[in-house]
């Protein structure tokens, strides 16, 4: 739908963004929609956002098994764009980003608002 992969699900179009590229490049450019679409249309994995309103499918580049974390919250730069709610020591040491769900829905919104009235307004 207008450029951009979308899944179908209850009757609903949903948006197919690349988590990485959402995450690492500019908004709303004919090479961020592409790169989206190829990231989407290579097999990874999708995991559904519904948070609130927001609803996406993020092509992930892999799934792990749930864990018990403990979020820290982090100051200054990267908390401020809302998409990284903290960060956490993993099991085995290494520190791993904590997405916030509504942060993320935000910027797919963002992402996707050339094409949000395409996907929106179907049955």
């Amino acid at each position: 739908v207008a450029g951009r992969r979308v899944l179908s699900l209850g009757g609903r179009l949903v948006p197919v963004v690349s988590l990485e590229t959402l995450m690492g490049s500019s908004q709303g450019t004919a090479d961020a929609r592409a790169a989206d679409a190829a990231d989407a249309a290579d097999g990874r994995p999708l995991v559904l956002l519904d948070a609130g309103v927001e609803r996406v499918a993020l092509a992930v580049d892999q799934l792990h098994q749930p864990q018990e974390i403990m979020v820290k919250p982090l100051d200054g730069y990267l908390s401020a764009g809302g998409a990284v709610a903290g960060a956490s020591v993993t099991g085995d040491g290494s520190i791993a980003l904590v997405l916030d769900p509504a942060g993320i829905g935000q910027l797919a919104r963002a992402r996707c608002a050339g094409a949000a009235a395409a996907w929106e307004d179907r049955p």
